[in-house]
């Protein structure tokens, strides 16, 4: 990982813990949550697109930037339609896209095991991440409002935790 990409991603960490605390202290800010997801979602399937043009077009798979592209334009431009929608809505649909990240985490540990490399702390990011989002989600049937501090807790271990890879060793490999 470079050092760009740690500083990056300290930088997404503690975004995540700030958006964690306003939902946490105004439990009707979901709506602000999915509206910044859409704008990150958004800016980030651009960014892709860009890249996209520039230069993985000319790369051997570079069609699967295109396609990562197209479905984060798509999935931002899905969350900005679903922020009108009432909260029951928003807060199933934030939990659904949260218990997917944690299955993307599974799938890149079971993948890095494959590869006999770390995979012990994915593995543990992944099923934390969709056991939280089952309990948020049996917890909203019964009592609403705790939903909104069970989700921004889970957001804050997510950004610790991706502030804590930041700072794990990464082995280099070296072309001669």
């Amino acid at each position: 990982m470079s050092n760009m990409k740690r500083v990056g991603n300290i930088f997404i960490g503690i975004l995540m813990i700030v958006f964690a605390v306003i939902l946490f202290i105004y439990a009707d800010a979901y709506r602000f949550v999915a509206t910044t997801m859409a704008v990150v979602l958004m800016v980030f399937g651009i960014g892709q697109l860009i890249y996209f043009i520039d230069m993985a077009r000319m790369m051997v798979g570079g069609f699967k930037v295109l396609v990562s592209a197209i479905f984060m334009i798509d999935m931002g431009a899905f969350t900005f339609s679903i922020t009108d929608m009432p909260k029951f809505f928003v807060m199933m649909y934030l939990l659904i896209v949260y218990g997917f990240t944690g299955a993307l985490h599974i799938l890149r540990a079971l993948e890095s095991k494959r590869e006999r490399s770390s995979w012990k702390f994915n593995m543990t990011h992944g099923v934390t991440d969709i056991i939280l989002a089952v309990l948020c989600a049996i917890t909203f049937w019964h009592y609403s409002y705790l939903v909104a501090g069970m989700f921004s807790l889970s957001i804050i271990y997510s950004g610790i935790m991706r502030i804590i890879s930041a700072f794990r060793k990464t082995t280099l490999v070296y072309v001669q």
